[in-house]
């Protein structure tokens, strides 16, 4: 009935509310510790940068193109920043060094063989699914973001039907097609020449987005121009997400410097030494 369909994307909503709260009170702590500002301040200031976010993801959100590269670009981000984590941990601060400070104080010790595990197995295990997704993966979101190859391949995308439809009664094999097909619009890394190309060629139609008729080249111009405009899209995201960890690097060192210095502070204001603290 009416209200299934209701029961469920009224659960599916309360579901993404609070999962998106569990999510914000880690920045809001944040910004709390970091910069000693109030709760409603904390809350206004995540507020506006997550606004900002969600009102470029929804602008460029024709095609989910721009969600698309950055839920790719953010499931790589958690790789990396996981490897990096665990360098850290392993090889600047010392897992031996780490596990005690973990078991200071615990009631269940961790066990020892955890640090060979934090310094060479799970570093490693890291580096290979993040070498591997990225040989698999990679490439295809790079060249996706090159304007000038997505405007080549969308006009052959174009083209390329259409030479096969004016062979197929030929019955041209699929390797003697292939050189029509390369001979026709050129190598495909270079763009296709429309002065050169043959007056049936020029002279088809194809049905558009409308399902109005288009000469050939009026669709591939257009087809190329729209490749180009995803390209730049991906482009934009990539740089967002770039400035945006930038930008978040220099809030948490500003945070963290804020922290250290006031807990040095306390340990000085208390008597103890530093050292024997750490």
């Amino acid at each position: 009935g009416l209200n299934s369909p209701l029961m469920w994307f009224g659960l599916l909503f309360l579901a993404a509310v609070t999962s998106s709260l569990s999510m914000l009170q880690p920045a809001i702590a944040f910004l709390e510790d970091g910069f000693g500002l109030g709760r409603r301040a904390s809350v206004a200031v995540l507020g506006v940068v997550t606004a900002m976010g969600a009102g470029l993801t929804m602008f460029f959100s024709k095609g989910l193109l721009a969600l698309d590269h950055t839920d790719f670009w953010c499931n790589l981000m958690m790789i990396i920043a996981a490897t990096c984590q665990v360098l850290v941990f392993g090889w600047v601060i010392g897992a031996a060094r780490g596990v005690k400070e973990m078991n200071r104080g615990a009631d269940f010790q961790v066990p020892r063989f955890i640090a060979v595990l934090i310094r060479y197995v799970t570093p490693a295990f890291l580096l290979i699914i993040l070498g591997a997704w990225s040989y698999v993966t990679l490439p295809d979101y790079l060249a996706g973001m090159s304007p000038k190859k997505q405007a080549i391949a969308a006009e052959r995308g174009v083209y390329e039907p259409l030479i096969r439809a004016h062979f197929a009664d030929d019955n041209v094999e699929d390797e003697a097609l292939h050189v029509q097909i390369e001979k026709i619009l050129g190598l495909p890394d270079a763009p296709v020449d429309v002065g050169a190309l043959p007056e049936w060629l020029t002279a088809a139609t194809v049905e558009a987005g409308d399902g109005e008729l288009v000469s050939s080249t009026t669709a591939a111009s257009d087809a190329a121009s729209t490749a180009a405009a995803d390209a730049n899209i991906a482009r934009f995201v990539l740089l967002g997400i770039v400035m945006f960890l930038v930008f978040l690097y220099v809030l948490s060192d500003i945070a963290c410097r804020n922290r250290i210095g006031r807990m040095i502070q306390r340990v000085e204001q208390e008597g103890i030494e530093w050292g024997n603290a750490a």
